[in-house]
């Protein structure tokens, strides 16, 4: 180790520790900039009742740091040439109303109109019941769209459900098992899949939120509801080699991963545009701005950041089973302190 990646390791690290003692944070976090590892490391707790300490191969739910993945099982689908990003969903899904007009390229985008089916009313009755994507689409595909396809930028959660039903129609084959064969065994990611409470999943982290002042157990939901938007479990080091990956053709060509990286549509309440499946922005630090290419997620419990500043070739990955955990401005943090000399924070 450097003396430099020494330096930004130790600095990284005691950043890590303050907001673990401040009860900001519990998970993992992996930092590496042009393929070298700078800080692999769990802090807090996996599980506070058996007071198991997360680790660098504790499995945390990625909520809707899913996403980019979706849009790549799409993205290969039309490698293969089974679909175009340009197709109307009707292409696929004859009944669904308004499919003439709703393109898989507005669904990535969150530009469909489509309304998410996560604030509908009566969500919190229907959240814990195990659903296929393709009965979870019913639930919402009968609603009014709320603009017409492609006049403005929604976040949708909705919109990814529907892309894993398009993908299972397609490819005749579960979504899980889709990304399991395309996307997780290529890059050897072991430690990832499709979240199922039933399973036995060793290394799982346990999901916290805070209530009346006192950390409590989160709520449940059944994670084959958020199938395609955020249904997902990962390790800091799986993601890891997913940000490799995404620099090769392993998974998927570069013309692809391209496509993935183009700002579409601008979002202002997120201050960033959206491309397939990934946000892109650029962020300040000192007097440079820095192109990031990434996605954060939150479910019941789980806070997540995945941050790739692509021409720099530097990724923070922040995984948290701690629900309060102000995981934009850790990955901030911690990316300011990889391109500063001097700590800022």
């Amino acid at each position: 180790m450097t003396s430099l990646v020494s330096e930004t390791h130790s600095r990284a690290h005691d950043y890590m520790e303050y907001q673990t003692k401040l009860g900001h944070f519990s998970g993992s976090i992996l930092i590496a900039k042009q393929g070298e590892v700078i800080l692999n490391k769990g802090y807090g707790m996996a599980n506070l009742e058996h007071a198991v300490p997360n680790t660098p191969q504790t499995k945390f739910r990625l909520g809707s740091t899913s996403k980019p993945f979706t849009a790549i099982a799409i993205l290969l689908l039309q490698e293969q040439g089974l679909l175009s990003i340009h197709d109307p969903i009707d292409h696929f899904l004859p009944d669904y109303p308004n499919g003439h007009k709703i393109t898989i390229h507005h669904i990535l985008t969150h530009t469909s109109g489509i309304p998410n089916f996560t604030q509908l009313p009566d969500y919190a009755e229907f959240k814990g019941i195990q659903s296929r994507p393709e009965n979870t689409v019913n639930r919402f595909k009968n609603l009014p769209l709320e603009y017409e396809p492609g006049d403005q930028f929604k976040y949708s959660n909705s919109g990814y459900v529907l892309l894993a039903h398009i993908v299972e129609y397609i490819s005749k084959e579960t979504f899980d098992v889709f990304l399991q064969k395309h996307i997780f065994t290529p890059l050897n990611m072991l430690n990832s899949g499709c979240d199922n409470h039933k399973t036995i999943l060793k290394n799982r982290a346990s999901g916290y939120e805070i209530d009346n002042h006192k950390v409590v157990n989160c709520e449940f939901i059944d994670m084959s509801i958020p199938t395609g938007g955020g249904s997902l479990y990962s390790t800091v080091e799986d993601l890891y080699l997913f940000d490799r990956g995404l620099y090769t053709d392993k998974i998927i060509n570069i013309a692809s991963v391209d496509l993935m990286h183009n700002p579409y549509v601008t979002s202002y309440q997120y201050s960033a545009s959206y491309g397939y499946g990934w946000f892109i922005a650029d962020d300040k630090f000192g007097d440079t701005n820095k192109r990031r290419i990434g996605h954060g997620g939150g479910i019941y419990g789980f806070k997540s950041e995945f941050n790739r500043y692509v021409d720099e070739n530097v990724v923070v990955i922040v995984l948290s089973n701690l629900s309060i955990t102000p995981k934009e401005k850790i990955a901030s943090d911690l990316a300011e302190i990889v391109f500063t000399e001097t700590n800022h924070i």
